[in-house]
């Protein structure tokens, strides 16, 4: 693979950028809306520390405590602005080598198979599911 520019690699950026930004305007069926943790296909997904399928949740919190992140003895003003992040689409491994980039912009993405419907905040870490240090980072 040819090395990016820095002009290029701002473009591949931007490009990335929009893509989320277009994932994130696709709105949820309506006989889902709300949930998280479903698939494209509207199915619960492998729980993170459990060989089951896990999900979808009627809440954010909901799918936190899942997986073993006590918020019942946290306080209003710090679950707040958990409960109230947006539910979006998020393609939990979009990493470069799922990014296809011909003549420096993207042209493609691939790895779509286990697209899911999270929490914004849960949609900048790189691991799946509704785990992760990102809020375990904000409740401990």
């Amino acid at each position: 693979m040819d090395k990016l520019s820095l002009k290029e690699l701002a473009l591949v950026t931007g490009d990335i950028l929009n893509i989320l930004d277009e994932l994130w305007r696709i709105p949820q069926s309506t006989s889902l809306a709300g949930q998280v943790m479903s698939s494209a296909s509207g199915h619960g997904l492998p729980h993170p520390f459990f060989e089951e399928i896990a999900g979808p949740y009627n809440s954010t919190i909901g799918c936190y405590e899942s997986t073993q992140i006590n918020t019942f003895k946290r306080s209003p003003e710090v679950l707040k602005p958990i409960i109230d992040d947006a539910i979006v689409w998020v393609h939990i491994d979009l990493t470069m080598r799922n990014v296809l980039v011909e003549i420096g912009r993207v042209s493609g993405t691939v790895d779509w198979e286990a697209t899911e419907v999270l929490a914004v905040a849960r949609s900048s870490t790189s691991s799946p599911g509704c785990q992760g240090s990102h809020l375990g980072e904000i409740l401990d």
